[in-house]
């Protein structure tokens, strides 16, 4: 899967935000320990076709199947090298920009991970950035207790397979006896339980089923670093680094707190935090913290946001808007409104922050709004928006999206196999897009040959031979039928079109 923190324009814009000079993400070399079979660089790779990439996994089977998706793409910027950390020759990798280890610090006996610590400073750049992904205590324990019992229950069960569905099955025992059980640990088990029924297998046998699964106090990992010249620069979502978003009262006691005990571990107790995904630099580099509103001018911004109201409000009147997840957003002033509206037109593009500036001077016709008092006051909330990542910031802008959309819709080949491989795509910004079935049958029309209207005609066929069932209809009038693949149709072109998957659209 493709992890959206890990990807190198955000990592780029991190890095610059608290004053280090890394590559840029266009043209870098990027490393991943723990590649898999690279679904998370090789979507990177298709991302940025002048940087480099090379991804190292111990498992042959899974270099195997990325070489062969990497040869199917025609990428000749990314390779998936079958080796061991443990014996890694240095010399033949050269220097990169990134690292990444997703899953992997916690998940490795102490020797692998500490020889992994070694690499990160010696194969960064001076300017280099890594991450890594981690479990925490004390919050992890909880979730560690269930991965236990789960242990037990398959400690005589040799076949992966066989665990996983003795898994699954002792999964719905347990969920059905805490639903019963009102006490708050019961109906964290609960929520876990039917969690872990919906994940992907190697989710749960790589979380709950490997033989190591280690968590870490922050301030471990803090001195671990240390230990090799490393250093901790921030968390991928910087919304987590933040005391104030927990209430003034625990802002105030993070400020008595000694400069011996790092205020990141305290926020790991008061948020019952169980996982981390951090960033590091070398030791030497020295961060500045101080984020200034002037800042914002250096990046471009886009955003997910969208409002589910109809009208957006007037003057300073609180307005709500939300991600593809659920999460409510709310802001006040009115050119925070219209810029989340134009973002929420545009996107996926980034528009250099001077450039929305300047279209919303365009549309503003109150001169209040435009004075330096009333863009102070639009920039503290704006700057609010990106530290709860409601709003996203990149060093370059990206080219807005086209207005019309051909009758002959093809997407790009990265989505193409995507689509015949599995059941996500990735998106132009590294986020996982989910697939229903119905999704993945159409993708496999949208090869520009076809019509909106042959299209149709296809997926009708389709459902009428029974190898395809239209979500929640049991209609068979091939008329009706018709009108509703329609509309479902023009409803999947618009999430598609948002995920920035579309090509050749003349």
């Amino acid at each position: 899967l493709p992890i959206p923190e890990t990807a190198v324009w955000r990592l780029e814009t991190l890095g610059r935000l608290f004053g280090l000079s890394p590559a840029p993400a266009a043209t870098c070399r990027v490393l991943e320990f723990g590649c898999a079979s690279g679904g998370n660089i090789l979507p990177m790779a298709w991302q940025c076709p002048d940087s480099a990439f090379v991804g190292i996994e111990l498992a042959e089977n899974q270099v195997q199947v990325g070489r062969a998706q990497i040869i199917e793409l025609g990428l000749e910027n990314i390779q998936l090298l079958q080796a061991d950390i443990l014996t890694l020759d240095v010399k033949a990798l050269g220097k990169f920009d990134y690292i990444i280890a997703h899953g992997v610090y916690s998940w490795v006996p102490a020797a692998v991970r500490l020889r992994m610590l070694e690499l990160y400073k010696q194969l960064l750049n001076p300017h280099g950035l890594g991450f890594i992904s981690y479990n925490t205590l004390p919050a992890w324990r909880t979730r560690g207790a269930m991965r236990e019992m789960l242990q037990y229950h398959v400690r005589d069960i040799p076949s992966p397979t066989a665990r996983l569905e003795a898994v699954r099955q002792f999964l719905s025992v347990m969920e059905g006896v805490y639903s019963n059980n009102p006490s708050p640990l019961a109906q964290f088990y609960v929520e876990e339980c039917q969690v872990l029924q919906r994940a992907h297998p190697s989710y749960i046998y790589h979380e709950y089923l490997e033989e190591d699964n280690n968590a870490f106090y922050f301030e471990d990992v803090q001195n671990e670093l240390g230990n090799f010249g490393l250093r901790y620069l921030c968390e991928s979502n910087l919304n987590t680094m933040f005391g104030s978003a927990l209430g003034d009262e625990v802002e105030t006691f993070l400020e008595g707190v000694p400069i011996t005990k790092p205020q990141e571990q305290y926020l790991d107790f008061l948020r019952l935090r169980p996982f981390r995904q951090t960033i590091i630099c070398h030791a030497e580099v020295v961060p500045n913290y101080e984020i200034g509103l002037e800042d914002l001018d250096r990046f471009a911004v886009y955003s997910k946001l969208s409002s589910p109201a109809k009208e957006i409000s007037s003057g300073n009147k609180p307005q709500s808007f939300a991600n593809a997840e659920g999460r409510q957003y709310s802001v006040s002033h009115p050119l925070s409104k219209l810029a989340l509206l134009e973002m929420q037109r545009v996107y996926p593009a980034a528009l250099a922050y001077t450039e929305l500036w300047q279209r919303l001077q365009a549309q503003v016709k109150d001169a209040r709004l435009l004075t330096n008092a009333a863009q102070v006051e639009w920039r503290n909330e704006m700057l609010g928006l990106f530290l709860r990542d409601g709003i996203r910031l990149v060093v370059e802008p990206r080219t807005p999206v086209e207005e019309g959309m051909s009758d002959r819709l093809k997407i790009t080949s990265l989505a193409r196999q995507q689509a015949e491989n599995g059941e996500h795509l990735s998106s132009c910004w590294h986020d996982i897009v989910q697939l229903d079935e119905f999704g993945r049958r159409l993708l496999g029309y949208l090869d520009g040959s076809r019509t909106r209207t042959k299209i149709i005609d296809a997926l009708l066929i389709d459902v009428q031979n029974g190898l395809l069932v239209l979500p929640g209809s049991h209609d068979k009038n091939p008329g009706r039928l018709r009108q509703e693949l329609q509309n479902n149709l023009e409803r999947l072109i618009i999430v598609f079109k948002r995920q920035g998957i579309f090509t050749g659209l003349e």
